[in-house]
């Protein structure tokens, strides 16, 4: 087996094109990586509800979810205002508290579990 084409494939190829080809290489490992890396954002629009709720920390689960996670992306004034029970609409990425869902909510009228938009 002849592998006289590896010499002529190395000596027909000039020093610009391999710098080239290695630049794009690299390129596309480093956009890669930062693909592979980034955390997915878990958020999506719809209703959470307000588990446990202080100036420092507000943690949410998604109606119809068992997932709980930190909001740390929330407005202060949202912050300083809500705590267990209030009921928060996430749309084009902003949260607002949904007042009427949480009035619902703290007279004992929803349930998250079953509530459908």
């Amino acid at each position: 087996m002849k592998l006289d084409f590896f010499k002529e494939l190395k000596n027909s190829l000039n020093n610009n094109e391999v710098k080239e080809f290695m630049q794009e290489l690299a390129d596309y490992m480093k956009d890669l990586k930062e693909k592979i890396s980034k955390p997915k954002d878990i958020r999506e629009e719809g209703l959470y509800y307000v588990l446990d709720g202080n100036p420092d920390k507000v943690y949410l689960t998604k109606f119809n979810s068992k997932k709980v996670f930190e909001a740390d992306d929330l407005p202060i004034e949202i912050k300083n205002s809500v705590s267990e029970g209030f009921i928060l609409r996430y749309k084009n990425g902003k949260y607002t508290v949904d007042e009427e869902l949480t009035e619902k909510n703290f007279e004992g009228l929803l349930n998250i579990d079953k509530y459908k938009e």
